[in-house]
């Protein structure tokens, strides 16, 4: 009697698109990795995936892959806003521009993450003189928010008085710090849920001490960059476990208080 033979092959369609039958949730998890340009050019895949970057709730821009043209990142970025579910929330916005860029490109990039309410904002940008009116710093649903400006100038005033009810990461890279109503420099006071700050390149308006005074903070990094001039600071952190300083300038002295 012949032993009759069973094709055990498991995937007897190697061809077969296993990949566009995943649920939707799974597959903006695997496209929320990508640049959102990237997402974006896998509506060309199959009308499976025509509309899905549409619900993205994470946006990452790069000019990188728009190489010395300004005109076509900036319509790319106008199509993204313009076409994208504003039912989707926007959770994180990360915008990173390579070269010089127009600052009204910055405001309106900024616009549109504060205006559906955003949770997580980075931004690393070159910028002559960008503008950052009040309003942007006064959102209730940001977590996190990483603002990388580089060294032109230290014209990027920070508020005195940030409204961010529930930011708990802060890095901020390039700014001014300006005086208070009262005479400190204490732009953190109001931030009740702060636990990780991280101050680089930044400098106080007339050589003032920064005043970091929030009781949540748990850590926190300052880093002088290449600036030559001492950042003078005064803490008042009692729940701070870790604390990294980094600078061209030795730190004198510190010393603790109740």
């Amino acid at each position: 009697m012949k032993r009759q033979m069973h094709n055990h092959n498991p995937n007897p369609n190697p061809n077969k698109d296993r990949v566009s039958n995943l649920p939707d949730c799974v597959l903006l998890h695997i496209l929320s990795f990508l640049d959102t340009k990237h997402a974006v050019q896998t509506c060309i895949l199959s009308p499976r995936w025509n509309n899905l970057w549409k619900h993205l709730s994470s946006i990452k821009l790069s000019s990188r892959h728009f190489p010395k043209n300004l005109k076509g990142f900036t319509k790319f970025v106008s199509h993204v806003f313009s076409l994208r579910d504003d039912t989707t929330s926007l959770l994180a916005l990360d915008f990173q521009r390579e070269g010089t860029m127009d600052p009204r490109i910055l405001k309106i990039i900024l616009k549109y993450a504060f205006a559906h309410n955003v949770q997580q904002l980075e931004v690393d940008v070159k910028c002559f003189n960008p503008q950052f009116p009040p309003s942007f710093f006064s959102c209730h649903t940001l977590t996190t928010l990483k603002l990388t400006i580089d060294h032109y100038s230290h014209q990027n005033l920070f508020p005195t008085s940030p409204n961010l009810p529930q930011i708990t990461n802060l890095s901020l890279n390039g700014f001014l710090f300006g005086v208070g109503n009262d005479g400190l420099v204490n732009p953190f006071l109001t931030l009740n849920k702060l636990n990780s700050l991280v101050i680089t390149g930044c400098i106080v308006r007339k050589n003032r001490n920064l005043c970091i005074s929030c009781a949540t903070l748990a850590s926190l990094t300052i880093e002088t960059g290449f600036s030559k001039s001492e950042l003078k600071f005064q803490l008042s952190t009692p729940s701070l476990c870790t604390f990294v300083y980094c600078g061209h300038v030795p730190l004198q002295k510190l010393c603790a208080s109740c």
